[in-house]
């Protein structure tokens, strides 16, 4: 069946701010259709603020019928008290959450000894609870790509750590189809599904104002996502996909109109068992990867 994870780092709530109404968002997406569930630590621990418990958080997850797929964000770097602090914090929650990951980014290189070393330190804590590291490549950081998510987790030697392939990173760096076609199943930590419009070319700033702010519904944007879900077919994969469409005009509009948007829009290119995904050419149809020119 299909196996979609709705993401709250699609409505996180910022720094200070009041969280949204968790509990309503998880029963919305529940209700969509969504059977797993990605929560962000700011969600969470506005959430908590409230005087709530892990624990009740993680029975509200259960009693909208969802399952915790993921925990995010760990930023691993080479700045040993907060990284550890950070992870501490994240292996104390997925031990009652129990996530199948936490999802990390990388802000050093793939061979800095520093951050190697921290990676280890955090990947073990997250072992101790059930849990396993998931490295996200980003366009604008370091590891930018799937072969430097790949060299940063060989170097790490994290037992059990896989690498994340959101669309719009994918996409938006320097990979093209081969690195994604030869991507070994067992490297493969899980994908991301979003879209994105045509955008101009830009430095890290204006990337990650994007990514953060003007995703759109798949579909609705210049991926090919087609061959994208196909290659990942193509290779093996199966299993559960998040589902992150990051969107300042979405976060506006109620929670219930978002969450079954993005399933109705995510089935079609990730469709229960047996039924053709929306309009699938083949791996080898023309790539039609994002452009950076503005030719719209």
């Amino acid at each position: 069946m299909t196996a979609l994870c709705y993401e709250t780092i699609a409505r996180s709530p910022a720094p200070g701010a009041a969280g949204p109404d968790l509990a309503a968002e998880l029963c919305a997406a529940a209700d969509a259709g969504f059977t797993w569930v990605g929560l962000d630590l700011a969600s969470v621990e506005a959430f908590l603020h409230t005087g709530a418990s892990v624990a009740e958080l993680r029975d509200l997850v259960r009693e909208a019928g969802l399952r915790c797929f993921v925990l995010q964000h760990l930023a691993l770097g080479p700045d040993e008290g907060r990284v550890l602090r950070s992870a501490e914090r994240l292996a104390e929650l997925a031990a009652v959450l129990q996530p199948v990951w936490v999802q990390a980014g990388v802000g050093a290189a793939p061979d800095d000894a520093a951050t190697l070393g921290l990676t280890r330190r955090a990947a073990r804590m997250f072992a101790e609870v059930g849990t396993r590291l998931s490295i996200e490549f980003l366009p604008f950081l370091p590891v930018d790509s799937i072969a430097a998510a790949r060299a940063f987790v060989r170097n790490a030697a994290a037992a059990g750590a896989g690498v994340v392939v959101d669309a719009w990173h994918f996409f938006h760096g320097p990979d093209d189809w081969p690195d994604l076609e030869t991507l070994p199943l067992e490297a493969l930590a899980y994908p991301q599904l979003d879209d994105h419009p045509r955008i101009e070319a830009g430095g890290a700033r204006e990337l990650y104002r994007a990514t953060v702010d003007g995703r759109v519904l798949p579909g609705e944007g210049v991926f090919d996502l087609d061959r994208f879900c196909d290659t990942l077919r193509a290779i093996g994969y199966d299993g559960v996909v998040s589902v992150e469409v990051l969107s300042r005009a979405w976060r506006e509009r109620p929670v219930r109109e978002f969450a079954r948007a993005l399933h109705e829009a995510s089935v079609a290119y990730w469709p229960a068992e047996g039924t053709p995904a929306r309009g699938s050419r083949g791996i080898g149809a023309p790539s039609g990867r994002a452009s950076t020119s503005s030719d719209d």
